[in-house]
């Protein structure tokens, strides 16, 4: 797969990461698996020196109203009945992982004599895993300064701080935090991370702490390689609303509505029966000036869903290769449909494995067309020769092994061929967010280099492929725009700009939402061969008679 951030640095690296000394500083007894986490995962780092792991003192200088440590106890509650809850303790987590801890008292008590007592350790970095971000006020103690996670514009990164809760109940579609350096009182942002929104709240904490942690692990491996922070890009405005943590009683609020929400899953699924039903839609002409809403829909069989479609000219024949979903199976393939003529219906099956297949990504090399479809449920990437166009193909290479990717696409730019996908880097269950980049002088070689900045994306706004455009010999990405409880809300259409072994830059031209249909509740791909587009839409439709329907939803509105 080719050398990836963070691999093992050379020896020149590991001289100058020896002398890195860093340190994590916690509140006394603090509940928070993340610190356990790190000190593990800071043994296996040759890279980096053993951490200090410095107590503060938290009981001197707990001054928080009453009502304010009910809420916090409360939302520690509700974290452990929604299964996501804090474990062990920062302190036995220190004296399992590490000999070597300080303790000093809090900040706001005695500044000084906490500044003294690090000054003999002569640190590079201190990570900030306090409950009130007491750390950055002991900045001056590091050489780098400290490193905090920043949610809702002020740092949070504890255990009582609501992390994720006021997105649950805006029901937004995504939730944003901040990996943030503070030195001399100074603030700048080095990483910024916006995920899903997830359906509840205990799950959308426990998500954004993973993807935080990882974070603050990358950002350390770079300062052990390269002796300073990397520069920071592709940042945007935080236009969060600073909120605290909950009321005792909107947290009360929030559980009647989650359990509400959950009668209605279960109306939906067991009475209503709905579900959500994916088509491909074609329309002549190029993707610049196309007219969706006129778009005509390819025919579905029975029972089954078509989506993620790619179109080829080829021979006079246009063919649109899309995933074909058997519901009864659970389970898509590769199907080609012809798109030549009005009339046009199904060729037949491509590619069908005893697995799940969907983005049949097709590109062209050497004057042979290949096809490199989605098998995350394998763990490889296969590559497909095609032998007879349109319905013969055949297994050309497998270059990659053990990787779970999720719509990959290989396309030339500038003397060599790269390859985009996603992965879930931070192990949370969601290919949606991070886009990865590998790159190769030679497509069919499987000698693929891993970029220097991956990922290149950590946004589930547009960190999973949707596609490709072309407009001359300029490149377009589809990025899909996932939403609270919707998977594929919308996509944008993205310029690339630049792409090299260690830069990534694209600009956001175009978004296309579903509302030029009446129903539509998602579009998350398009492609164009510049002779026709092709996209897929989703409806929820159910498989319940509209009379019975009707009657329901009178039942439902009745006082």
């Amino acid at each position: 797969m080719g050398a990836a951030r963070g691999a093992a640095p050379s020896t020149s690296d590991q001289e100058r990461a020896e002398v890195l000394r860093w340190a994590i500083v916690v509140n006394r007894g603090q509940p928070e698996a993340q610190t356990s986490e790190l000190l593990a995962w800071a043994e296996s780092q040759s890279g980096l020196a053993a951490p200090v792991v410095v107590e503060v003192d938290q009981a001197a200088c707990d001054r928080s109203p009453r009502r304010d440590r009910a809420a916090a106890a409360m939302l520690r509650w509700i974290q452990r009945v929604e299964g996501h809850g804090p474990a062990g303790h920062a302190g036995e987590a220190s004296r399992a992982a590490s000999s070597a801890a300080v303790n000093v008292p809090h900040p706001d008590d005695a500044a000084d004599a906490g500044l003294a007592a690090l000054g003999t350790l002569r640190l590079d970095v201190l990570v900030d895993l306090t409950e009130d971000g007491c750390a950055q006020r002991l900045c001056s103690a590091a050489r780098l300064g400290v490193l905090a996670v920043w949610y809702c514009g002020a740092c949070r990164p504890g255990s009582d701080a609501a992390h994720g809760f006021w997105e649950v109940w805006r029901r937004d579609d995504t939730v944003q935090i901040e990996i943030r350096q503070v030195v001399d009182g100074s603030q700048s942002v080095l990483r910024q991370l916006r995920t899903t929104t997830q359906g509840g709240y205990a799950l959308n904490r426990a998500v954004l702490l993973a993807r935080a942690q990882r974070a603050l692990r990358r950002l350390l491996r770079e300062v052990a390689e390269h002796g300073r922070w990397m520069a920071a890009t592709d940042l945007m405005p935080n236009a969060q609303l600073q909120r605290g943590a909950p009321c005792v009683t909107l947290q009360l609020a929030y559980l009647a509505r989650r359990a509400w929400q959950a009668g209605q899953r279960m109306l939906n699924r067991y009475v209503m029966r709905r579900r959500p039903d994916w088509a491909v839609r074609v329309v002549e002409g190029d993707w610049r000036g196309a007219c969706l809403g006129q778009a005509r829909r390819l025919p579905t069989p029975p029972n089954r869903f078509l989506a993620d479609p790619f179109v080829v000219s080829r021979d006079g024949q246009s063919v649109v290769f899309v995933e074909e979903f058997d519901r009864a199976r659970a389970r898509g393939h590769i199907a080609a449909y012809d798109v030549s003529s009005p009339g046009g219906g199904k060729l037949g099956d491509v590619i069908v494995e005893p697995f799940h297949m969907s983005f049949p990504f097709v590109f062209e090399y050497e004057s042979k067309l290949y096809m490199c479809p989605e098998i995350a449920q394998s763990r490889e990437l296969r590559i497909y020769e095609c032998s007879d166009f349109p319905l013969g193909w055949k297994l050309h290479s497998t270059p990659l092994r053990d990787i779970e990717a999720a719509d990959p696409m290989i396309l030339p730019w500038d003397g060599r061929w790269w390859l985009l996908l996603s992965l879930d880097g931070d192990e949370v269950g969601d290919q949606c967010t991070e886009l990865h980049a590998y790159y190769a002088d030679d497509p069919l070689s499987g000698q693929w280099v891993a970029h220097r900045g991956n990922p290149l994306i950590v946004d589930s706004t547009r960190g999973r492929n949707g596609g490709l455009l072309r407009a001359g010999e300029r490149l377009f990405r589809v990025g899909q725009r996932q939403a609270m409880g919707v998977y594929g809300r919308a996509c944008g259409i993205y310029a690339i700009d630049t792409l090299t072994e260690s830069d990534f830059q694209e600009r956001h031209v175009a978004r296309v939402d579903p509302a030029f249909l009446r129903g539509a509740c998602g579009v998350h791909h398009m492609h164009s061969d510049g002779r026709f587009t092709v996209f897929d839409l989703v409806e929820l439709r159910s498989a319940v008679p509209a009379r019975v329907r009707r009657a329901l939803r009178r039942v439902r509105a009745a006082p």
